[in-house]
């Protein structure tokens, strides 16, 4: 069973292949670093983390869907803020208390 956060990966994959122009590209490659990154969080798969990885996978379905269009830009933001969002809370998760 894939998680949100594994077909929203793939979807990014998908793009990924097919970008031509670099300056995409390397925003899209940045996103997906931080999507394998976090992908696999337990926190992700909680009550509070599954709205994270859902809203994700829709962004990226989106993001597919208007891969063509001239809308890209508008949601590779709106993917781009969500992603840094969703590592800014992995970060908190994951420190230490001592």
């Amino acid at each position: 069973m894939s998680t949100p956060m594994e077909k929203s990966l793939q979807n990014i994959e998908k793009i990924i292949e097919k970008t031509r122009d670099e300056s995409y590209k390397t925003r899209i490659e940045k996103v997906a670093k931080i999507i394998s990154q976090n992908r696999k969080k337990i926190w992700l798969r909680t009550k509070t983390g599954k709205p994270y990885a859902e809203k994700t996978l829709s962004i990226t379905e989106k993001l597919v869907s208007q891969f063509m269009s001239d809308q890209i830009e508008a949601t590779l933001n709106e993917l781009e803020e969500h992603v840094k969002i969703i590592q800014e809370e992995s970060s908190r998760r994951s420190m230490v208390v001592t």
